[in-house]
């Protein structure tokens, strides 16, 4: 996941596991992939930041 500085624009990357990320319903975090898994459809995913963009790249396996 990427997100914009909101003081200088430039792009940082946040971590699956990072604490400005919270998930709720059924996910599952694989360490050895280093990504989240959501298993059902009525899941989310919150962002805490301070900014103007996010980024989210999801995969559907």
């Amino acid at each position: 996941m990427c997100c914009k500085t909101a003081d200088n624009n430039q792009f940082i990357t946040i971590n699956y596991d990072d604490s400005a990320v919270m998930y709720e319903g059924r996910i599952g975090k694989n360490e050895i992939k280093e990504t989240s898994e959501i298993y059902w459809s009525g899941s989310s995913i919150k962002v805490n930041f301070e900014g103007t963009v996010v980024k989210v790249l999801l995969y559907d396996l």
